[in-house]
């Protein structure tokens, strides 16, 4: 995260690694990727770079620019989708979210977040940084003990994120781009 995240604009900074599985060395001159959760995207790359991998190794890119998605409603689905698959009560996330005047974003099947616990990273930040609210004395029943972080935690170790990635490689003479999902 930046100083500027979420204030000027939505951009943070990630750095990517690079696979070289070739005895070639790589040049890699743009990096694209998107990165989502049940059909909801949280950020996205679109970056020129100019950095080199060496053959059969791992390399990290320079530090790439991510624009992250701030929106509150796409925070919240994501947040309560991972919490019922945790088995979590959502009622306080539920009024909170009603108080806000916000509402749960339609989300597709296919990627849910259930399905896996390994991939938590930034978005788990994310999400604790900006998923912030205000009470007053009507609601204090409903959020009154609740510990929003604690509870971000809980539900996102059920998060699983799908990561799509496309890289643009130099070999010697050759342009390629490589392209990766997982």
């Amino acid at each position: 995260m930046l100083p500027t995240t979420g204030h000027e604009n939505n951009l943070a900074r990630v750095s990517v690694a690079l696979a070289n599985p070739f005895t070639a060395a790589l040049s890699v001159t743009g990096v694209r990727s998107n990165v989502s959760t049940l059909g909801i995207s949280f950020g996205t790359i679109e970056a020129s770079t100019n950095f080199t991998c060496a053959g059969r190794s791992t390399t990290n890119s320079p530090n790439l620019d991510i624009n992250l998605n701030v929106d509150p409603a796409a925070l919240f689905t994501v947040t309560h989708a991972c919490a019922v698959a945790a088995g979590l009560s959502t009622e306080q996330l539920d009024g909170i979210v009603d108080i806000g005047g916000y509402k749960y974003l339609q989300t597709t099947g296919g990627d849910s977040p259930g399905a896996s616990t390994k991939k938590r990273g930034n978005i788990y930040t994310f999400v604790t940084l900006y998923v912030t609210f205000n009470s007053d004395s009507h609601h204090e029943p409903l959020i009154s003990g609740f510990n929003l972080q604690n509870f971000v935690d809980a539900a996102f170790k059920q998060l699983h994120s799908d990561v799509q990635l496309e890289v643009d490689v130099q070999i010697g003479q050759y342009s390629v781009v490589g392209r990766r999902q997982s």
